[in-house]
């Protein structure tokens, strides 16, 4: 290789390592600025959150159990007496397939235990269901329902050691609260202590939540 041929292979290469550290600086710089403008922001008008009006309501409880489809639109399951106890049929009931909720009916439930299992056997039936599967799924089913209570999301309990802690806004002003759950079911957490209807509770955004951090209201979802 001539002299002239490597001088031009190593411009080549000078040029390319050039190339690529002005790039990346590039990026470093988009990417600090984009981090000051996220905190300025922050600063100037407060952390996104979105937030919901607490209010006493009725809400329906769920035992889940485990069933296996037995027969076109029916599915069995066999349960312990303590969730025998619960069961009733005419209970309506879901399933979540795909992110649809599908819906039915407790069919029968059988006063007898199962000679093999030892439990009783519960029956459950779709109305109109045609998917054939072979493994087992939640089922999803209504035994009860409490009146006048708040209940949150479950996402919106932030746990901290060995207390729940629901943070609340008030004036523009995020607060921590702690709260006594009295019990969960599928949809969130019922509030036994620490909470009070009207209280503005914030639903999302309470990851990077401090003490009296501003906060900029971004959704005000209704009641819970």
């Amino acid at each position: 290789m001539s002299k002239r041929m490597l001088l031009v292979c190593l411009a080549g290469v000078i040029v390319f390592v050039c190339a690529t550290v002005m790039k990346q600086s590039a990026i470093k710089a988009r990417r600090s600025l984009k981090t000051i403008s996220t905190f300025s922001e922050w600063q100037e008008k407060g952390k996104p959150v979105v937030v919901a009006k607490a209010v006493k309501s009725t809400v329906d409880l769920y035992t889940k159990i485990s069933v296996v489809q037995h027969s076109g639109n029916t599915y069995e399951a066999y349960v312990p007496r303590s969730i025998r106890v619960k069961l009733q049929p005419g209970q309506p009931f879901y399933i979540m397939e795909g992110g649809e909720k599908i819906q039915g009916t407790v069919a029968a439930v059988d006063e007898g235990l199962d000679i093999n299992s030892g439990m009783f056997r519960v029956t459950l039936s779709f109305k109109n269901r045609s998917k054939a599967t072979q493994q087992p799924v939640i089922a999803y089913i209504k035994t009860g329902f409490v009146s006048g209570v708040i209940c949150v999301p479950n996402s919106a309990v932030d746990r901290q050691g060995d207390q729940n802690v629901l943070w609340i806004a008030k004036n523009d002003r995020a607060y921590k609260r702690r709260v006594v759950i009295k019990q969960r079911n599928g949809y969130g957490a019922i509030i036994d202590q620490g909470l009070q209807e009207g209280d503005i509770v914030i639903l999302r955004g309470i990851t990077p939540l401090r003490e009296n951090d501003k906060l900029n209201i971004l959704e005000v979802a209704g009641a819970l």
